[in-house]
């Protein structure tokens, strides 16, 4: 923290080093970090109401009169409680404190107070009553009375008034400049960044109080445009800065291409073809190629990217495929393996568990450059690995590697040509903001035609015919998947643990069934056992945990249960459901609820059932549980989410992106002045954000 700024912070009324360090905990070390922690709620305190007018289960403000009050001693005798009957002309209500005897001191009967606090109907020996507990109170025409007041965040030793008065004290301190230049906020008739964050922290009467609360006020509208333009600036410019690299040029035939797709056993569907023309169009231009490559499970992602390698190791560049897991790499080598030797072309594999001798004879034909593809997991990006010729980076489940680590892996080649991979879909809006920076292929049709997959909600009581169906599936030679929440769980909970479940099922009502336990505790030799009895059909019926969601494919794996449903995330769900039905044989998912599954968790898991449509269910998980990390993709620290929602605020980031072109491109006039403050605000987000995804 610069001094200036603690100094600025020790200014505010009330702070001394306590409550600083408190503030310093809570991530707020700056009177600009105190203004961007945005109010959590509002307090709508324009309207006085009457106590007759009080429904139960809303928040309301009284001006009322102090009738009675006493304090006691609960049984404990640590504790206590303050009691006190408020009136209006209209009738009475209770209120209560606990552990607040201070209050039967600081009231005064027959005064009027301004409340403000949930109302509750509570049963009495003398009958129905209403009451409050721990309302806000201020003597009556107390400045706060008769405006919408914010309500922020809890911060330990911090009351609620003291961070009303720290921020109302930090705008008026405030004053750094606008970073936008005056064109920009004209022609889309914006408020300067002072006057937003003051229609945020202290909104005026006018406001509407649901628009407040859902972000939608011309204040959080400005807010929330500069989030979201500082987002695509930096991706902006990230795009200019790479038209300028030298990049390794693949030029692809159409006899490349024919030869090539020749080696699979299938057809590629019209939208892999698609994404392939793109693919090969990067690759020819003789500039990095940094292309995003979404689809769903079984949308056929792979594949274009297999032939991708093939046809660069065909004009003698190499190419590395990683992969976030060893199982999946494993996997992904031994398919890629034929199709590469039907073109005499050499694979190696890197992972952790390789012998010290196979590790360096691989390391070694890959160096000379008689290996033209590498497969593997983080072990490709170690120091010791080094490519002779690299062109091409294949970067499966992208998001699961860290930043340093897709860097240290593109630092290997002299700015080698990226595919990044997800198997999660995403909402355009989302994947606009996160992968700005990346060209977008969508996959969004599925080999075979239709995905065959039925999913189905069952609970405790389904599940004696629910195992008499999975046994007749094992009878017939299908392989079943079991997923439960969590490697172990509580003592009450086996359906929760998957070593207990797994105990439960191998004893109990699969004990003549070949039985096989699959976690991320297990060391990489037992689940290479694992991998290979299950491949080879050694194992019936397969225990696991979320690491089947990426890191194993089963093709002839046709049901899975997911133990606990309501545990999981809606996008993670459905990357579960990719797991079975792969082939054209319909598959079965069964979604097994807990006792304690409630309203919401239900609407969810039927929206399962509803749809297959991997882009529909992301958006409606984002929708439900915000941008934190819905789809797993989140990558801003606390940018993305800390105003902005990518599908409520989609039309300003597509006025945000369309800024950024323009402003990336000096198309928009400004002052010297202008210019100095929108270089020092664009210098400031990349010194906190870095590069979104550590290339370029």
């Amino acid at each position: 923290m610069k001094e200036g700024e603690k100094t600025l912070l020790r200014s505010l009324p009330g702070v001394g080093p306590r409550r600083e360090r408190a503030l310093e905990e809570a991530g707020i070390s700056s009177l600009e970090n105190l203004l961007l922690d945005m109010p959590i709620g509002y307090q709508d305190r324009r309207r006085i109401a009457r106590v007759s007018q009080a429904r139960p289960g809303e928040e309301a403000f009284f001006r009322l009169r102090l009738e009675a009050l006493k304090t006691r001693r609960l049984r404990s005798r640590r504790r206590s409680v303050t009691e006190a009957s408020f009136s209006d002309e209209s009738g009475s209500i209770a209120v209560c404190w606990f552990n607040m005897a201070y209050m039967g001191d600081s009231l005064r009967k027959g005064e009027t107070y301004d409340l403000y606090g949930k109302v509750r109907l509570v049963e009495s020996p003398s009958g129905s009553r209403l009451e409050m507990a721990h309302p806000e109170i201020d003597i009556a025409g107390d400045p706060e009375g008769g405006r919408i007041l914010p309500v922020y965040r809890r911060i330990a030793g911090l009351g609620s008034r003291l961070l009303r008065n720290l921020h109302a004290r930090a705008l008026d301190l405030y004053s750094a400049e606008e970073p936008l230049p005056r064109a920009l906020l004209e022609e889309e008739g914006m408020l300067d960044r002072g006057a937003a964050l003051r229609r945020c922290h202290s909104p005026p009467r006018t406001e509407c109080i649901n628009s407040l609360a859902e972000r939608r006020t011309e204040g959080f509208r400005r807010l929330i445009f500069e989030e979201l333009l500082g987002a695509q600036v930096l991706m902006a410019e990230s795009r200019e800065a790479r038209r300028e690299l030298p990049g390794v040029a693949i030029p692809v035939t159409g006899e490349d291409r024919r030869a090539v797709s020749d080696l699979l056993p299938f057809a590629l569907t019209g939208a892999q073809e698609s994404a392939l023309n793109e693919v090969c169009a990067d690759l020819a231009e003789g500039r990095p190629m940094y292309r995003l490559l979404q689809g769903d499970v079984g949308s056929g992602k792979t594949a274009v990217a297999m032939l991708a390698l093939l046809m660069a190791a065909r004009e003698g560049v190499q190419g590395a495929f990683m992969a976030p897991t060893e199982i999946l790499a494993r996997q992904q080598a031994e398919v890629l393996r034929p199709l590469a030797r039907a073109r005499g072309l050499q694979i190696a594999f890197l992972a952790s568990s390789l012998s010290v001798a196979d590790r360096r004879s691989a390391l070694k034909e890959i160096a000379s450059g008689r290996v033209q593809i590498a497969v593997g997991t983080h072990s490709l990006f170690q120091r010791d690995v080094v490519f002779a010729r690299l062109g091409l980076v294949v970067i499966d489940e992208q998001h699961r590697f860290g930043v340093s680590q897709r860097a240290s892996l593109l630092a290997k080649g002299k700015h080698p040509n990226v595919l990044v991979m997800s198997a999660t879909p995403i909402p355009r809006s989302l994947a606009l903001t996160v992968y700005g920076d990346l060209d977008l292929s969508v996959l969004d049709e599925f080999p075979h035609g239709a995905r065959r997959v039925r999913t189905v909600v069952r609970d405790d009581s389904s599940r004696e015919a629910m195992e008499a169906f999975l046994r007749r599936e094992m009878d017939g030679g299908k392989q079943i998947i079991v997923v439960y929440p969590w490697v172990e769980a509580g003592d009450s909970d086996e359906q929760a643990s998957a070593e207990k479940g797994y105990d439960r099922l191998r004893q109990g009502p699969f004990r003549s069934y070949r039985t096989a336990l699959l976690h991320g505790r297990l060391d990489a030799g037992e689940k290479e056992i694992t991998f290979d009895r299950l491949v080879g059909g050694d194992i019936q019926l397969l225990v696991a945990t979320s690491l089947v969601e990426v890191g194993i494919d089963l093709p002839d794996a046709t049901v899975m249960v997911v133990e606990r449903a309501e545990q999981f995330g809606l996008s993670q769900l459905h990357q579960f459901r990719g797991r079975v039905g792969r082939r054209r044989e319909r598959g079965l998912f069964i979604l097994m609820k807990g006792p304690r599954c409630g309203p919401e968790a239900e609407k969810r898991l039927d929206l399962l059932v509803r749809t297959e449509d991997g882009f529909r269910i992301a958006e409606e998980d984002l929708r439900m549980r915000g941008p934190g990390d819905a789809g797993g993709v989140r990558q801003w620290g606390r940018g993305i989410g800390l105003f902005a929602h990518p599908i409520r605020d989609f039309d300003i980031l597509m006025r945000a992106r369309h800024w950024a072109s323009r402003l990336a491109a000096g198309e928009v006039p400004m002052s010297r002045v202008e210019r100095r403050a929108l270089d020092a605000w664009k210098k400031g987000l990349a010194r906190e954000f870095g590069s979104l995804h550590g290339i370029g």
